[in-house]
């Protein structure tokens, strides 16, 4: 404990020095408007904005101060200096309706709004790229997962669910990270699971356009993750591919309201087969009219209106 701990004091104070190296940089430079992505970097952001009196916009990416990793001295330290600091700034954007609720509540601000991380409209692409390219039974359901292979994210729990109806369906694990070489060693044993490297950018939708459906089982293990909205649901959503998803908050709130797949009543082995098989049995062609109305309600054209109405707002409070 007192070692983690002083690891922790290390850091910060190589990173205090980073900062006063980052704003004496900036410091003879004209800045009227700072953007800041992370808590860490708030204290810095803060000083910028007295010393030239700029504007700042405060946009962190997850819910920080409530993830697996904050714990102790450092979740303490880190909730004190975001309590401190967010009453300064001039406008909060955050990914989730439940995580605004969370700032607004224990910290009292006003000036927030909710920016989700979605993708531009994007026609769906017909495609059977993962049948051909793992050899797959053209009659057999792909269900995807796209994305960081790492702890916390359902991997384990949905490989030890799929390998127990392998010849119902075949499971596809895309993306990198440290469960990569795990997956892959599984899937040389499992004949219905199959490891893809990351994507590009450019490559993605098309490429998710091939499955049949999505996975999004995300570990309610913190407030944070309890309240995220993932990248690839959006994803998913926008490739008209139907989601099995993990019983948290926010995800659970768009598929039932859209109608857009299934939500796993528990993070276990049972709950996950039993929703895949759902979805199975149901086919993908019935959860069409929803995927098209989620899909205009999530992407980027309706986000950046919010962004752009912010940035007016919070410029037009400058200039009075």
């Amino acid at each position: 404990m007192s070692q983690a701990r002083g690891s922790f004091l290390s850091r910060s104070l190589r990173f205090v020095i980073w900062s006063v190296l980052v704003f004496n940089r900036f410091r003879r430079e004209r800045i009227d408007m700072v953007n800041c992505h992370s808590l860490s970097v708030l204290p810095l952001s803060i000083a910028l904005k007295v010393w030239h009196r700029a504007l700042l916009i405060y946009e962190p990416h997850e819910l920080e101060t409530e993830t697996s990793q904050m714990h102790g001295l450092k979740k303490k330290v880190c909730k004190f200096i975001e309590r401190l600091l967010v009453k300064h700034v001039d406008y909060t954007i955050l990914v989730s309706d439940a995580i605004e609720t969370w700032y607004r509540k224990y910290y009292k601000l006003v000036n927030t709004a909710v920016v989700l991380n979605c993708p531009p409209t994007a026609p769906i692409s017909l495609s059977r790229y993962f049948h051909e390219h793992f050899s797959i039974p053209a009659k057999t359901p792909i269900f995807l997962y796209q994305g960081i292979l790492g702890k916390g994210r359902g991997i384990e729990i949905t490989i030890e669910a799929f390998k127990t109806i392998p010849d119902q369906a075949s499971l596809i694990l895309m993306g990198y990270g440290e469960l990569f070489e795990w997956a892959e060693t599984q899937s040389q044993k499992l004949k219905n699971i199959h490891v893809h490297k990351a994507v590009s950018r450019s490559d993605l939708h098309a490429i998710t356009s091939a499955a049949d459906f999505g996975l999004s089982l995300i570990e309610p293990i913190s407030l944070s993750y309890e309240y995220c909205m993932p990248n690839k649901f959006f994803e998913y959503i926008m490739a008209g591919v139907p989601v099995l998803v993990s019983n948290t908050v926010e995800q659970r709130k768009v598929v039932q309201q859209f109608g857009i797949g299934e939500v796993a009543t528990a993070q276990t082995t049972e709950a996950i087969c039993a929703g895949a098989q759902k979805l199975i049995s149901a086919g993908k062609s019935k959860f069409n009219a929803g995927l098209k109305q989620a899909s205009q309600e999530y992407c980027w054209e309706r986000q950046e209106v919010v962004f752009e109405r912010i940035y007016k707002q919070v410029c037009a409070q400058q200039s009075q």
